[in-house]
């Protein structure tokens, strides 16, 4: 759910679905092409093209299948997880914990029900759009 303050602003809610925080991750520092790669014992002009076409090959694909290849596998646990955790969350009421979003920061309020999260998240969005401040407490990031 998305609200606007009246200066324009934008604010997110939602539920979070999993017991914790996605975290985001960087790939790469930077600084793999920093240093260009020593060709031995290559003589002729041919195995020096053929060692960098393959090398540049090589330099794109090899990240690319690992990047997708590890996704993959996390977004396979995460479906095999998943009627694990909204079991825990509908059956043994577990309390719904709520992510409220704007520009860089987050705010993590406890939602309590699947029904009281749901009034809350009204009332949060409600407070932002009529201007005034809801009370989130310290920003979590």
């Amino acid at each position: 759910m998305k609200a606007t303050e009246p200066g324009g602003g934008t604010y997110t809610l939602r539920r979070r679905w999993w017991p914790w925080r996605w975290k985001q991750r960087n790939i790469g520092d930077g600084t793999f092409f920093d240093t260009f790669p020593d060709f031995g014992g290559v003589d002729d002009i041919a195995g020096a093209l053929l060692v960098l076409v393959l090398g540049l090959v090589a330099a794109i694909l090899l990240p690319v299948i690992l990047v997708l290849l590890i996704t993959g596998i996390e977004w396979i646990l995460l479906l095999m997880l998943m009627p694990i955790a909204v079991a825990g969350r509908v059956v043994l009421g577990k309390h719904w914990t709520i992510e409220v979003r704007h520009q860089d920061q987050l705010w993590e309020i406890d939602g309590g029900t699947w029904r009281e999260s749901q009034a809350t998240l009204q009332q949060i969005a409600t407070q932002i759009e009529s201007g005034n401040s809801p009370d989130l407490g310290a920003a979590v990031a």
